[in-house]
């Protein structure tokens, strides 16, 4: 876990050619910054996710991503010379960053187990002709149209009328020819599976490299006032703690606006101005023109949708195999002990104390029509 950097920014927006990363964002990132959490789990749950219901409107996922980015080092360095955060001072010095890396290593958070939910034996890539993603798996592989479609030709050129020892004999090379098809089209998914690893890792370390010499001077300074911070921060009071965060957003601040307006409004007589607070720069603004507009480019794509489709799908699979794996570790002696326990504390509980509500004594309908309304608004939101 150590060993594994943490992600570059820039590796957070490709969903077409690094999908394994950008899972990452949709997951660890997005979901979790999504405040309605209903909305979210609606579209996952709502008929096993086979639903038109979107995420998030494109105007929000655009305003995380830059979020990140803007925040992506100050965040960082908030975390390194806090003590509370990373307590061990070995952990805060060998902290490493993508772009501390000539080459990226073998282990990287999109393929550590303790970070991503999606199998490691697994790759993944979208297919324009077809408009969807799509999973090379090499210990779960079917018997495809290609193979089916050779084993039906070798039986029908070896169809001709036998003896029974000749049947037999053909019997055992029909098996072994099949076994031989299966052999090489396994080979052929594991050559495409490798083909995709590489070329998503050349990607990543293209995204990584395009801005790496800028980013190496900012982590540089980064960790010269960690070094300088570190030591004394235990010591801080709630007011210097407080200056602490606010030199950090100016120190670190990804957009600088030089034309005068991203600089501290006027005070207004009814409120204490804030040291914390500053007008958004044009620059973000544009940004965040810039990422929004990308993002509809790839709804009118049809990838947007892809994408949700097969997250829905695979967060689906995910929730299953967790369901069957607690079936199965769920005995039935278990169960007794529960309703035992239930009916103990039913005994206890003191009959003057009024039940509270349940879910079966609230207004369904009504739950359901505001969860409703709320999705019909995100997708009036998103047209």
């Amino acid at each position: 876990m150590n060993k594994v950097p943490f992600p570059a920014f820039e590796t957070f927006e490709d969903r077409q050619n690094i999908p394994k990363r950008y899972y990452l964002f949709f997951e660890r990132i997005l979901r979790p910054g999504r405040h309605n959490k209903e909305l979210w789990n609606a579209a996952i749950t709502r008929n096993n996710g086979r639903n038109s219901i979107p995420f998030s409107s494109s105007i929000f996922e655009a305003h995380v991503v830059t979020t990140i980015r803007e925040n992506y080092f100050t965040w960082i360095y908030q975390a390194l010379a806090n003590p509370n955060v990373m307590p061990f001072l070995k952990e805060a010095n060998d902290f490493k960053v993508e772009y501390d890396f000539d080459v990226l290593p073998e282990d990287l958070a999109c393929t550590c187990a303790l970070i991503s939910d999606l199998p490691l034996s697994s790759e993944y890539r979208y297919n324009v002709q077809t408009k969807s993603f799509e999973r090379m798996d090499l210990e779960d592989i079917d018997l495809t149209e290609t193979y089916q479609g050779v084993i039906k030709l070798i039986r029908v050129n070896t169809g001709q009328e036998n003896t029974e020892e000749d049947e037999h004999i053909n019997q055992e090379e029909q098996d072994m020819e099949e076994e031989q098809v299966m052999k090489e089209i396994q080979s052929t998914e594991k050559v495409m599976r490798n083909r995709i690893y590489v070329e998503q890792r050349k990607r990543l370390q293209e995204l990584v490299d395009s801005e790496k010499e800028e980013r190496k001077k900012t982590l540089r300074e980064l960790r010269e006032k960690v070094d300088s911070i570190r030591p004394t921060f235990a010591n801080y009071s709630r007011q210097k703690k407080s200056e602490f965060n606010v030199n950090a957003k100016r120190s670190f601040r990804m957009y600088v606006e030089n034309s005068g307006m991203d600089v501290q409004p006027a005070a207004k007589k009814a409120k204490k101005p804030s040291p914390n607070k500053c007008r958004i720069s044009a620059e973000k603004l544009d940004v965040l023109k810039q990422v929004n507009s990308e993002i509809l480019r790839e709804k009118a794509s049809g990838l947007r949708k892809a994408w949700e489709r097969f997250y829905k799908k695979t967060v689906n699979i995910r929730l299953q195999e967790e369901a069957k794996e607690y079936e199965g570790n769920h005995k039935a002696s278990d169960f007794l002990e529960e309703l035992e326990d239930l009916e103990v504390n039913w005994k206890k509980k003191d009959p003057a104390t009024p039940d509270t509500a349940t879910m079966s004594d609230l207004d369904e309908g009504s739950l359901n029509s505001s969860l409703d309304d709320e999705i019909e608004v995100t997708q009036q939101a998103e047209i």
